[in-house]
């Protein structure tokens, strides 16, 4: 018998904007929140730009790095799911400039509620993914779908620029080693940090076969994918014609 998210969601949702938001959303509403990585996505980022005390269009928030919200969960859903979220939609009612202006709010020591929970999203490409502050992520993310807020202040945006040349030449290179070749995974060399924008060179340390020269240590992963291509382009294709060759000379 599957789970009856339809009733569990009336009973939770008791706030008139929560039961307002259930009734009128869109598909939207239904799409699920996607999971998130910041460590994994910064693999092939060659630039960062960090901006503080921003605004952002809460529609293209898309997925949190919080584990327990990005498995299968709605947006719909996270408004009777999330921890503690009926307090976070009483607090829409009573005190809606916590979302309004959260950074004035939470600084200042009239207007707390309880402690400032911070807002912090990363950004790739039209994306935004919540880093910390998902409550007010989701509602904020109603707010615009529904109620026309398509403007939000935030604590901080993390922009992040993603070479898909450095990933397309790091997959050349896993198809160029012989059996037994690899790296380390790619490695982001610091190049440049100026006015709030590091940018970073992908590199990777290779360990391949020692016959014919000395093995890669350190290189830039565009030269790694050449290098190793035109190093193994006649040994692969030995070891292609007689299999059992790899073996004798490994074993």
């Amino acid at each position: 018998m599957s789970f009856d998210w339809d009733r569990f969601l009336t009973d939770a949702v008791t706030t008139p904007t929560g039961k307002r938001w259930l009734e009128t959303a869109g598909d939207w509403a239904d799409e699920k929140i996607q999971p998130f990585s910041l460590g994994e996505a910064r693999d092939f980022v060659v630039k960062e730009e960090r901006k503080d005390d921003c605004a952002i269009d809460p529609r293209k928030i898309v997925g949190t790095s919080h584990g327990k919200y990005n498995q299968g969960m709605t947006w719909r859903q996270f408004l009777g799911a999330g921890k503690k979220i009926s307090t976070k939609l009483d607090v829409l009612e009573l005190r809606p400039e916590y979302y309004d202006d959260p950074l004035a709010f939470d600084n200042d020591p009239n207007n707390k509620y309880g402690n400032p929970d911070g807002w912090h999203l990363a950004e790739i490409g039209n994306d935004l993914f919540i880093t910390e502050g998902n409550h007010r992520s989701v509602i904020a993310k109603f707010r615009a779908h529904e109620d026309g807020v398509t403007s939000q202040r935030v604590y901080s945006v993390l922009s992040l620029t993603i070479s898909e040349d450095a990933m397309r030449a790091y997959d050349r290179l896993q198809a160029a080693y012989l059996p037994g070749e690899r790296d380390c995974g790619p490695e982001r060399r610091l190049i440049s940090d100026a006015n709030g924008v590091k940018v970073y060179q992908i590199r990777v340390r290779c360990g391949l076969h020692v016959f014919g020269g000395a093995p890669l240590k350190d290189m830039e992963v565009h030269e790694a994918a050449e290098f190793v291509s035109n190093r193994n382009r006649l040994r692969k294709k030995v070891f292609d014609f007689i299999p059992n060759l790899y073996q004798k000379v490994f074993s």
